[in-house]
């Protein structure tokens, strides 16, 4: 199924809207015992906005997709 870029693209200024963010977490911090799995991570994307997380196994994806999600909670 092709998506239409029309209806997911975010609202700019320059069609009269200002960019809310969909999405927003600030220095996040998760740590299993003494390792950090997480330490300061932010992250902001506007509604429609596509965005990739992408890094070494052992880098705290999965950790931070689980935060954004609701599923764990951060430190």
């Amino acid at each position: 199924m092709a998506v239409d870029p029309t209806t997911t693209a975010p609202a700019t200024a320059a069609r009269g809207g200002a960019r809310e963010p969909a999405l927003h977490a600030e220095r996040l911090v998760k740590r299993y015992g003494e390792r950090e799995a997480l330490r300061g991570v932010s992250v902001n994307a506007a509604g429609g906005e596509l965005v990739a997380i992408i890094g070494p196994n052992g880098a705290g994806k999965t950790t931070l997709l689980t935060i954004l999600a609701g599923i764990t909670r951060p430190d």
